[in-house]
């Protein structure tokens, strides 16, 4: 059942509206609105979901939401002139989204042109493969981004050859460069490792119950300000009540 807005938040819901429908006049506006409606549950009274509410009343995805909102935080650490660049910084700490924007302006000056999202691009390659000298030889600057350093994550029994297939691919490719660099490829982490005691049927971890996923997902949801679990709690809810 929906949730009535109370009439200062039907007029804030309107003037956020309003900005986006004014053309999207800036990405930063239009990030920043979509992240106050998000935050304050403004589309409840028409729509379940975030998500739900985007697609009917813009016609985008909640991807493309998110990706708006995070191009507008991007641009409070660094002035990014258009969404592309912001969307090429996404995903970064605030430390590395700063250390690869000096990067690309000194690419740019050498190359006696403007940033540009190609720029960017191009100096969030080289810094993620920077290395730097120390006592033990060469380590990374910092790792890429995609690099899983928690516990193992459970994968359903009939998925984990297509996941190992995938992985040992990635890791030839990631060997094969580290050799190039004069470095010892990396050993397998305990993910992989986990995953190949499963396929092998011994130390196989069973996948956690819903119960227990839902009340992980709350538990960082209640720690954390990272509202993008917000759907996938709500769609396990609807799983767990059907």
């Amino acid at each position: 059942m929906s949730e009535a807005l109370t009439i200062t938040e039907s007029d804030r819901l309107a003037e956020l509206e309003d900005t986006i429908e004014r053309g999207l006049e800036t990405f930063v506006e239009v990030g920043n609105a979509l992240e106050e409606i998000r935050e304050s549950k403004l589309y409840r009274e028409t729509d379940k979901t975030f998500a739900a509410y985007v697609k009917a009343r813009w016609g985008f995805t909640a991807s493309r939401a998110r990706q708006l909102i995070a191009a507008a935080k991007t641009a409070t650490v660094v002035t990014v002139s258009n969404e592309s660049q912001a969307r090429e910084l996404g995903g970064l700490d605030q430390g590395a989204i700063k250390r690869i924007w000096k990067e690309a302006q000194k690419i740019a000056e050498a190359n006696e042109s403007e940033v540009t999202a190609a720029t960017i691009k191009e100096a969030r390659r080289l810094s993620m493969w920077d290395f730097a000298r120390s006592e033990s030889g060469f380590r990374m600057r910092y790792s890429p981004p995609g690099n899983w350093s928690g516990p193992p994550k459970a994968v359903p029994r009939e998925r984990v050859g297509a996941a190992l297939d995938v992985h040992d691919r990635i890791k030839s490719e990631s060997d094969a460069i580290r050799i190039a660099a004069g470095l010892e490829p990396l050993p397998e982490g305990g993910t992989v490792t986990a995953w190949r005691q499963q396929a092998n049927g011994n130390g196989a971890s069973p996948m956690p119950s819903l119960t227990k996923i839902l009340a992980d997902l709350r538990r960082i949801r209640e720690a954390t300000a990272c509202t993008e679990i917000d759907e996938a709690i709500e769609a396990l809810e609807r799983m767990a009540a059907a």
